[in-house]
């Protein structure tokens, strides 16, 4: 019998990125309303720029909406996603994220 994986995150994430991958632009605001500030501190302690950081959290959410069928709950949680498709720490730490991003063909 194969054991079944626990997560203490509310399955509203799980919920939320089903909803993306079927098109639902609300559920995208809300996740982002969810996660958005936690990301952008993320970024920005890796940048040391608020405004990078914001660019760099657009990104991933960019990421988000195309991407979000790939998101497995079994592997994991929602949250453990959306910071693992956050760009590379050596894209973080560059002088402008989002150009790297673009000229290295970074995806998830």
């Amino acid at each position: 019998m194969a054991a079944t994986v626990q997560h203490d995150e509310p399955r509203g994430d799980d919920e939320l990125l089903a909803r993306i991958a079927g098109g639902n632009q609300s559920a995208l605001s809300e996740l982002i309303a969810r996660h958005g500030r936690g990301l952008r501190m993320f970024a920005a302690r890796y940048l040391g720029n608020a405004g990078d950081a914001e660019d760099v959290v657009q990104e991933v959410f960019v990421t988000v909406w195309k991407q979000a069928a790939r998101f497995d709950p079994a592997k994991g949680r929602a949250s453990t996603w959306l910071y693992r498709i956050t760009p590379p720490t050596d894209a973080l730490t560059s002088v402008d994220a989002g150009r790297y991003a673009a000229s290295s063909g970074w995806t998830t």
